[in-house]
């Protein structure tokens, strides 16, 4: 890839401080040499956590918290956060992620654009292995947007 690319991770947030915070870090650890964005959207916690994540990093370069006014559920808080991601901060690559996810590699953002560079996806997938060994068995590359459709098209017609 001749430019860097801008990565935007939305981590859907509700009722676990601590958690996020631990998230946030990994994050800002791991991607400190690369162009990137933290999306943080609160899912209407009734316990205040939200609006406390919001003081935690209003100052703080790179993350931004989207507080929701009612709980969205999963995908529609994951949505609010990837529109914003994409529409406001303009990230070309989007890692949508629960709050308990903690990121380990430390060339994860060069792996993504090598992966891209070699097959154009639309979609990746994460490889997850368990801790006693087994692996996620739904575990399938889409390499682009016909390829999404195509499986959609599997999936309805099943």
């Amino acid at each position: 890839m001749s430019e860097k690319k801008k990565f935007g991770f939305v981590v859907l947030h509700y009722c676990t401080l601590d958690m996020t915070k631990k998230c946030i870090a990994a994050i800002q650890e791991k991607m400190a040499q690369a162009d990137y964005e933290i999306v943080v959207v609160d899912n209407a916690s009734g316990n205040g956590t939200g609006k406390d994540l919001a003081e935690c990093y209003k100052d703080t370069e790179h993350v931004s918290v989207l507080l929701s006014k009612e709980n969205l559920g999963f995908a529609k808080g994951n949505n609010l956060g990837y529109v914003y991601a994409r529409e406001e901060l303009h990230c070309d690559f989007i890692c949508v992620m629960n709050n308990d996810v903690i990121l380990l590699q430390d060339n994860f953002a060069q792996l993504v654009e090598a992966a891209y560079e070699a097959h154009q996806f639309a979609v990746m997938g994460p490889h997850i292995e368990l801790k006693d060994g087994r692996e996620n068995a739904m575990y399938y590359e889409i390499a682009s947007i016909e390829g999404l459709k195509k499986e959609r098209h599997v999936y309805e017609t099943r």
